[in-house]
């Protein structure tokens, strides 16, 4: 048990934890695309298709894992999604594809289809690795622009691989599902099987691929993780990978949660409520509450995580933390 004094310590430094709030910018973002955390799970299944949700697949030749949006798995074909929520208007050059921004910031980046390629090789690399031999035939490769209010340059809009908002309309007029995340969903599946459905007839060479190796990739899918994400006080998302997780003295085991897991941390940052706590009880000013039960927290205790896209990990105390869910 800690000292009154240590405790007393714990109150003061509890207190000067900073509020961290999101980006405006990008907490909009997320509420925009916030159909993909709707849905239950990672994984959707809508006639005889199986969808799967950000998905980070694990690269050797390049040393990181690639996030795939949306993964549609059929009978037939593995469909790659890249899901888009800009808004203003969005230009090519040629070579580059250029956002400006409602404020009027110009962003350029990569075609978004061609980048893409590379992911196809992963997926087809990672697929290889387990046993599982299929050519690119096997796959399709788009990107879907979901904000209606992006104005889009014709030459990109016109490309095969490329899904507009108003593209997507015409499929969600006809779902019947209860929220408009299943309705977006089905609507990207219902586009995929009628673009087999026209190969199929014009294409001599199209083919299912073999009902060993279907029911095979269902599963490799399926165990491909997700992100871990880290709630600091204050409204601020981390993404990235828990690497440690140590409190009271102990290191939970995150590695062994289940996906989706959610591992809440309940700290008394009431100061007054705080001071109570410390000098007429022995009650903890934080718990965590985790598959097992809850335990105590210090302000001494501390997470190892690696932000995406960062270099190095980050270690920090627990105290800046509300929550954190596994991939």
């Amino acid at each position: 048990m800690p000292s009154r004094l240590k405790r007393l310590r714990e109150w003061y430094q509890l207190g000067n934890i900073q509020v961290v709030p999101e980006d405006p910018a990008v907490a909009a973002g997320r509420q925009a695309e916030q159909f993909l955390l709707d849905l239950a799970g990672s994984k959707v299944r809508h006639k005889n298709a199986d969808c799967f949700l950000g998905k980070r697949f694990p690269s050797k030749e390049h040393g990181r894992r690639f996030e795939i949006d949306l993964v549609v798995l059929t009978p037939n074909r593995i469909h790659l999604f890249e899901v888009k929520n800009w808004s203003g208007e969005l230009k090519s050059d040629g070579r580059q594809w250029i956002q400006i921004r409602r404020n009027g910031d110009a962003v350029s980046g990569p075609n978004l289809v061609d980048y893409n390629q590379t992911k196809i090789n992963v997926v087809m690399s990672l697929l290889r690795g387990q046993g599982i031999s299929i050519d690119r035939s096997y796959f399709s490769n788009r990107v879907i622009f979901m904000n209606p209010r992006l104005r889009i340059d014709p030459a990109i809009a016109a490309h095969p691989h490329v899904i507009t908002r108003e593209q997507l309309e015409n499929y969600l007029a006809a779902q019947r599902s209860n929220s408009l995340a299943e309705r977006i969903v089905h609507s990207i599946i219902e586009a995929c099987l009628d673009a087999e459905t026209g190969k199929a007839i014009n294409n001599r060479l199209f083919h299912a691929m073999p009902s060993h190796d279907y029911q095979k990739i269902q599963s490799i899918l399926a165990n491909v993780r997700t992100w871990d994400k880290v709630g600091l006080h204050g409204g601020r998302v981390l993404t990235g990978d828990v690497l440690k997780l140590t409190a009271a003295e102990q290191t939970f085991p995150i590695e062994d949660f289940a996906p989706g897991t959610t591992i809440r941390l309940a700290w008394t940052r009431n100061r007054l409520w705080g001071l109570i706590k410390v000098l007429a009880t022995s009650l903890p000013l934080g718990r965590i509450r985790c598959p097992g039960g809850k335990s105590p927290l210090r302000v001494s205790d501390r997470i190892k995580f690696h932000p995406a896209g960062e270099e190095k990990p980050l270690e920090f105390s627990l105290a800046c933390v509300d929550w954190i869910k596994k991939g």
